[in-house]
């Protein structure tokens, strides 16, 4: 017997099987890893493309990270036409790890054209093949530690540009991920009872492991709902 379970669903019913006790008034799903995607738990009057569902409610697999609205720079263009799928999960590429060392190269890449880097750095950037995401968490954390910019082409000031700019990708990634999550919550209209919150469960390594971005996630999810008067919980 074989069950095939999605994670972003197995996400959702994860929190609820560990929030039981707490009587939340909605569960979503979330995963920040490799890729991203997120669920919810949606009632079923409010399901208008599948008549005639009994009463009660089910978890929708959003995709999400296909949404395709979000605003987006030409660095993100520029990267988005060297993948093997442009134009297609236009928001996963924004947020998640499968793609934030690529855009992080890229962003570095246009700030060396610009000026930014002294000519030693610029070249080791332009003679990188890539850039895994798990290098710019290690700059990040510590730019003295990680490998790729342990090298003497990285002078101090590069450095530092390099850990400013690492940054603002991470940042961005906060904020998008942080609305992505903040919308099928607020779509339910669950979570204004301080008695019974929203539990939101996020897994994925990406999350956990990129300096600051649970917490500038969860910075973001406050000034989002909390200004909306949803409570919320968010679970690991």
């Amino acid at each position: 017997r074989i069950v095939i379970l999605n994670d972003t669903i197995a996400t959702l019913l994860a929190g609820k099987s560990f929030g039981g006790a707490r009587q939340y008034s909605n569960y979503t799903g979330v995963i920040v890893g490799t890729g991203s995607n997120t669920a919810y738990v949606e009632n079923n009057a409010r399901i208008a493309k599948l008549p005639g569902l009994p009463r009660g409610s089910m978890a929708i697999n959003l995709e999400s990270g296909a949404f395709d609205k979000c605003p987006r720079s030409d660095i993100d263009l520029r990267y988005d036409r060297t993948l093997a799928n442009p134009g297609r999960q236009v928001l996963e590429k924004m947020i998640s790890g499968g793609y934030l060392g690529g855009l992080t190269l890229h962003v570095l890449r246009t700030a060396a054209d610009e000026g930014l880097f002294t000519a030693a750095a610029a070249a080791a950037l332009d003679a990188w093949p890539d850039l895994p995401s798990e290098e710019v968490s290690g700059l990040l954390a510590n730019p003295f530690q990680a490998e790729r910019f342990r090298t003497e082409a990285w002078s101090d000031p590069d450095l530092e540009t390099a850990m400013r700019l690492s940054a603002e990708v991470v940042r961005r990634a906060a904020l998008m991920i942080a609305i992505n999550i903040s919308t099928p919550v607020l779509k339910t209209g669950s979570g204004h009872n301080p008695l019974h919150p929203v539990c939101i469960t996020v897994d994925g390594s990406t999350y956990y492991k990129t300096p600051n971005l649970r917490s500038m996630v969860e910075e973001n999810l406050r000034h989002i709902l909390g200004r909306r008067g949803v409570h919320f919980e968010v679970l690991q």
